[in-house]
Formats: C-alpha cells, sequence, structure tokens
C-alpha cells in the first residue's frame, strides 16, 4: 500500500455484487467488490463512469485503483482507474 496526500493508494479486486447509481447522486455509482477476505465499497465519480463505464456492470470481477478512505469501521475506494481483471 502506497501512502498519497489523501490516504492510502491501493488496489482491490473482486466480483462486483452490486451496482447503484441512484438519481439523487449526481452521476456517483456505488460499486460493492466481494472477495475472499469480504466486500469493499467503491464510489465512481461522474467522470470515471464515462471513461470506465462499459466495465461498471454487476457480475464481472473488476480492479479498482485509487484512494482508500476509512470512516468508523466503513472502507471505501475512491478510484482513479475501473477496468475488468486481467487475466
Amino acid at each position: 500500500m502506497e501512502t498519497g496526500d489523501d490516504g492510502p493508494r491501493i488496489s482491490v479486486a473482486g466480483l462486483c455484487v452490486v451496482h447503484q447509481a441512484p438519481p439523487p447522486a449526481k452521476g456517483l455509482h456505488f460499486l460493492t467488490l466481494d472477495d475472499e477476505w469480504g466486500m469493499i465499497n467503491v464510489i465512481v465519480s461522474p467522470g470515471l463512469v464515462v471513461r470506465d463505464g462499459k466495465h461498471l456492470h454487476g457480475g464481472l470481477v473488476l480492479m479498482a485503483e485509487g484512494v482508500a478512505q476509512r470512516e468508523a469501521e466503513v472502507i471505501n475506494i475512491i478510484p482513479q482507474h475501473v477496468g475488468p481483471l486481467a487475466t
């Protein structure tokens, strides 16, 4: 894990089990990735949705690279890149 100004920079991968884009969220998309250790939240900005949106579908194994933010016991990833896990 590399530490950045906004928090640690990390890469996570998992099965996208939830993808939500509620209208009140003003273009944000909320993903939940599941791996063998548990679930992690990924909050995707509107600009990233435009760039990488073709990959943001439930049922795909995705990799998200970005900044980790922790609030109490909840960890969110604010990615700079989201895409399919390379094989």
